[in-house]
């Protein structure tokens, strides 16, 4: 393909192959790095901005995580927090995504960035988020370790998260799983 030069005959046949499957995750990831490989990010950019804007793609988690990636290996990290955003808004909070970003903070330098990620990770607690899935999620990564030594705050917010959670399920008046469940926390 790249030996041919046609560069935009390749491009016309990527978005008649995206037209006839819009779904197709890996349509629309082999695109954005052929534009890459092109050496125009801008486009790359926006190819993957439309990607994430289908609702019925068949691997759209793979399609995020390329596009986090992307960002990352451009050094474009004020993009990677936007792109982020968008995901936490769009996945409802999940616990994973939180995560995941707040490992990438990490990654990219930031600690205290990791630790602001985890620090809005438990306001979305406060606002209605999955008190539990939140819980496990931050249980596993904030064991400490060499890779994640953040524990210092991570463990504090994961303490205030699991109070919270526990004063959330007491009031719901099932005291059988209030108690299975504070018994679950405090055996992490």
């Amino acid at each position: 393909m790249f030996q041919l030069r046609e560069f935009d005959r390749c491009r016309i046949l990527y978005q008649q192959y995206i037209k006839n499957f819009p779904s197709s995750s890996s349509a629309w990831l082999s695109f954005a790095d052929l534009e890459k490989q092109l050496g125009d990010v801008d486009r790359a950019r926006a190819i993957y901005t439309l990607a994430i804007s289908m609702e019925d793609l068949d691997l759209p988690e793979v399609v995020w995580k390329g596009y986090i990636d992307f960002e990352v290996d451009e050094g474009e990290y004020e993009n990677v927090r936007k792109v982020y955003e968008t995901l936490v808004e769009r996945s409802l909070g999940k616990a994973r995504v939180w995560v995941s970003w707040a490992l990438c903070e990490l990654k990219m330098g930031g600690a205290e960035a990791s630790r602001q990620v985890f620090t809005k990770a438990e306001s979305a607690v406060r606002q209605g988020a999955d008190v539990q899935e939140v819980m496990i999620m931050c249980t596993k990564r904030t064991r400490p370790s060499s890779e994640f030594n953040i524990a210092g705050h991570a463990n504090g917010s994961l303490e205030r998260i699991r109070n919270f959670a526990w004063y959330g399920r007491k009031s719901s008046g099932n005291s059988g799983e209030d108690a299975q469940a504070s018994q679950e926390t405090s055996q992490s």
